[in-house]
Parts: C-alpha cells; structure tokens; sequence
C-alpha cells in the first residue's frame, strides 16, 4: 500500500492535472468502489469545479465548488490514470500500475470514469477492489434541502461500510456526516511531518505501550502515514531494532528516532515515493526512493555501515528488515 510520500507525490501531481476542470460526467461501472446513491453523486459532481487536492494520512481528498470533497483511497492496487486526447494512457498515472491495466481505457479494472468539460477523463482503476471513493459535504447537511435529505442515514452506518465488514455492500444512502467529522472518526495520529508531531508527543506515545517499536510506528492511531519501508528506514538511521520494546527507549533513542522519522519521510517525497513494486506517480514514473533505501528489501545484501548482512523477522504481523550489528 503507498505510505505518506507515495501519496504526497501523487495529490502533487493530480493538482497540476485536474485542477481547475469541470466534472461534466461520471460513470460508475461497479458500484463497490464508488458505493454513494447513483443520483446523489450526480448531483454533487456534475458541473462541479475541481478547486483543490490535500491528503489526510493515505487518503486523497479532492474538494470541490460544490462545498463537497470527493474521498479517495487506493489501498492495495488502486490507480488514477488522466487522459486527455485518446483512450490510450498517455503517461499520467498516479498509484499502482499493474501489467493488467496496460493497453486502452476503460478495461475490466476501470471501476469510475470522471469526464470533465474539456474532454480529459480520469479513471480509477483497482484490480482487487479494496480501493474506495466517497463524497463529503464541507458542512452539515441542510435539513430543509429535500434534494439531500432523502439520502441520509447514521454516520456508524457509513464507516461500517468503508472501514469494516460492509465494505462490499452498495451504499444507497448519505449520512449525515461531514469530512471533518468522518475523519475525525478514523482516529488517526497526527502526520509526522506535521507541527502536531513532536518529540514530546512520540515520547509520551511511546512511553505508554510495551509493544516492539516498529509495531508502534505503524498503528496509524498513533502516527498516520508511516508503512513497512520508512518504519524500516527510521529504524534503522536512529540505530534502533525493530523488536524493542517502545517504552523501552531512551529520551536520546527517542530524539533520534524522531528525527529520522521525519528526514526519511521528506526524502521520499523528494524522490517521489519507493517503487519496490507497482507503485508509480501521476506522470506515470517509477519514484526514486527505492535508490536511498538502507534495510528495506535488502535482506542477505551488506549494511552499508558494518557490512553485515541484513536480516528480515516478523514482528507484530509484519515484517522488518535490519542490521543486527548497527541496531541495538
């Protein structure tokens, strides 16, 4: 799944792309991925300017003249392609590019097909289906506006659907929940690349859980937007093993951690995000990152301080890659 950078690469470039456009159609080929009532995406979306793109941990928000913000999530295979003038991508592909999407839009994998006035569509496309799309009002809303109101139903309702077992069934209905508020329900940490995100609150965090510090750094309760590589990566720049127990840590391990917590983040988005695998940014490029990396996906290879060989355990469910020598 993209981590924080990934994510960050690809709102930068969907900004330059669709900004300032004009929704003008949009059709829903499976109604899983994009699961609001048919009518009232129509009705929110068409004519609709695309004002802005921002990022709340992994999730996109596109907001929208309509007071409206357009959620996306690309989980495990999501995709975002732009195309202009034919129906052949034309490079502007955001997310993951898997081989089963090459060739001409839409295929079997196009889940939502955005036209905009000027002809440029966008297409989500996602192989498993785990990806999702959903709208937001900015603001409660009106009670009195019939042509809302019949969409409404309980806000717990609507976060079963995208965050536990209806995740599959149709959503018909519109709850009565604002972006803030729906984000304010996911409980996410703060992002660490934020002001929110200090020394002292990675401190305090730590200081309360006696799990393995990588397991930590990646409850997104906790801190949002850290994944298996920049975990990884941080790690192993504040010398720090995977397994140690996080209220284990030194005051100084804690400023070092921190530190590079946030010097890894900001180099991936400088390299425009890891390209291990599938993932690629809206040009349609492989990011960078995966050049810098130290630990990750570097198993039986030397660490680049002591020549070691790096080592990959499971903790906590996931993997970890480090150097047994440099992290105590």
């Amino acid at each position: 799944m993209p981590e924080l950078p990934e994510v960050e690469t690809v709102k930068r470039g969907l900004a330059r792309k669709i900004v300032g456009k004009t929704v003008a159609d949009v059709e829903i080929r499976h109604p899983k991925s994009f699961a609001d009532d048919a009518g009232l995406i129509r009705q929110v979306l068409i004519e609709a300017r695309v004002v802005a793109i921002a990022r709340r941990a992994k999730i996109l928000l596109i907001e929208l003249s309509t007071n409206w913000t357009l959620a996306v999530h690309l989980k495990m295979t999501g995709q975002l392609v732009v195309i202009q003038n034919s129906a052949k991508p034309d490079g502007f592909v955001g997310g993951h590019s898997e081989k089963v999407y090459e060739g001409e839009l839409p295929n079997k994998h196009t889940q939502v097909i955005f036209t905009f006035s000027d002809k440029t569509k966008l297409y989500f496309n996602d192989l498993r289906k785990f990806g999702w799309l959903r709208l937001f009002p900015r603001e409660i809303v009106d009670q009195t506006d019939q042509r809302l109101t019949r969409f409404l139903r309980t806000s717990s309702e609507v976060n079963e659907h995208l965050l536990g077992g209806g995740c599959c069934e149709t959503r018909q209905s519109l709850d009565n929940q604002t972006l803030e508020s729906f984000l304010e329900s996911l409980q996410l940490g703060p992002e660490p690349l934020s002001a929110d995100f200090t020394e002292d609150y990675l401190s305090k965090l730590s200081q309360k859980r006696s799990i393995p510090i990588k397991q930590l750094l990646l409850e997104q309760k906790g801190i949002s937007g850290i994944g298996n590589i920049y975990a990884d990566e941080a790690l192993f720049r504040s010398k720090i093993a995977p397994r140690r127990r996080a209220n284990g840590l030194k005051r100084k391990e804690i400023e070092e951690l921190y530190s590079a917590i946030r010097e890894v983040l900001e180099l991936g988005i400088k390299h425009g995000g890891t390209s291990k695998n599938t993932y690629r940014n809206v040009e349609g490029t492989k990011g960078k990152m995966q050049d810098h990396l130290k630990v990750y996906q570097r198993t039986g290879k030397p660490c680049i301080v002591c020549a070691t060989p790096i080592e990959r355990i499971k903790t906590g469910g996931r993997s970890a890659h480090f150097c047994p020598t440099c992290q105590k």
